[in-house]
C-alpha cells in the first residue's frame, strides 16, 4: 500500500471516525475514556467529523491472522486494522501488544483502552495510536489533527 498525505478539506471527503473504547473499565480509566468522547463530540458538532461510530472491546481477544482456523472472538474493525496496515508502513505496535500462544493456543490480542479509527469516504485513513516508521500517533495526535483539520497519512 502507498502512504500518501492527503488533506480532507481540500478533497471534501467524508470524514467519519471510529472510536473505540475497551468496556468493563472504571475510575481513571473511565474518566479518560469520557474525556476523549466529549473531544470527539465537540469535533463532530464543528463539522469536522460527519458521523461517529463507537465500538466496545474487551481488553484482550484472539489475534486476527493467527494461522488458527476460527477468527471468532476477534472484534470485526480488529481485522479491519490489521487487514489495512499490513502492507503499509503503519504498524499498530506497540499499542496493540500480542502474546504468542503455541499450537493448542490462540496468540493473544491486548487492545489500548482507547483508539480512533479516522476515515475518508469509509476506507481508513489514519489509525490513533499507531506507529509510522519511528513516530508514535498518539490518541492525542489524532483528536489534534482532526481539530486543526490537518493532513494524515492515508494508509488506502
Amino acid at each position: 500500500m502507498n502512504i500518501d498525505t492527503v488533506s480532507p478539506a481540500n478533497e471534501q471527503a467524508r470524514v467519519t471516525l471510529d472510536v473505540c473504547l475497551r468496556s468493563a473499565v472504571a475510575g481513571v480509566t473511565e474518566a479518560r475514556q469520557e474525556e476523549v468522547l466529549d473531544r470527539v463530540q465537540q469535533l463532530s458538532r464543528t463539522g469536522i467529523i460527519d458521523e461517529v461510530t463507537v465500538h466496545y472491546w474487551g481488553g484482550r481477544v484472539a489475534a486476527p491472522n493467527d494461522g488458527t482456523r476460527n477468527d471468532s472472538g476477534t472484534p470485526d474493525i480488529v481485522t479491519e486494522l490489521y487487514d489495512v496496515t499490513e502492507d503499509s508502513d503503519i504498524t499498530l505496535e506497540p499499542f496493540f501488544r500480542e502474546k504468542a500462544g503455541d499450537r493448542e493456543n490462540r496468540t493473544v490480542l491486548f487492545l489500548p483502552v482507547v483508539c480512533l479509527v479516522v476515515r475518508r469516504d469509509e476506507e481508513i485513513a489514519a489509525v490513533y495510536p499507531s506507529t509510522d516508521g519511528d513516530e508514535h500517533r498518539t490518541l492525542q495526535d489524532g483528536l489534534a489533527a482532526l481539530a486543526e483539520d490537518e493532513t494524515w497519512a492515508n494508509l488506502a
